[in-house]
């Protein structure tokens, strides 16, 4: 059922797609893996982005490969600038993955 308002068009079962999305952390959503890669890339503005949206993400893992976090492929790219970046967000400095 369509709800129109001067603002938006609400569509319920749209938003509780959309609340569950944003409330998921696994990697296999479409903002990890933009993170993990932004990471591998060092591509600063587009982590920033998808962290300020998505702050829970900071610790999602690779679940195709080793589960490495966002932090592991930024130091392991030696990324520095996208490191201080998760770091200031929160990264976890202990996590392990596979390797």
């Amino acid at each position: 059922m369509w709800v129109k308002t001067p603002e938006f068009v609400y569509v319920p079962e749209i938003s509780k797609l959309m609340l569950y999305i944003y409330n998921t952390d696994a990697c296999t959503n479409a903002a990890a893996v933009r993170l993990l890669e932004a990471a591998r890339t060092g591509d600063v503005e587009t982590a920033r982005a998808i962290l300020d949206a998505r702050p829970r993400l900071v610790n999602c893992r690779d679940v195709d490969g080793r589960h490495s976090t966002p932090l592991h492929f930024a130091a392991g790219y030696n990324r520095l600038p996208l490191a201080q970046l998760l770091l200031q967000r929160g990264a976890d400095v202990h996590a392990k993955d596979k390797g």
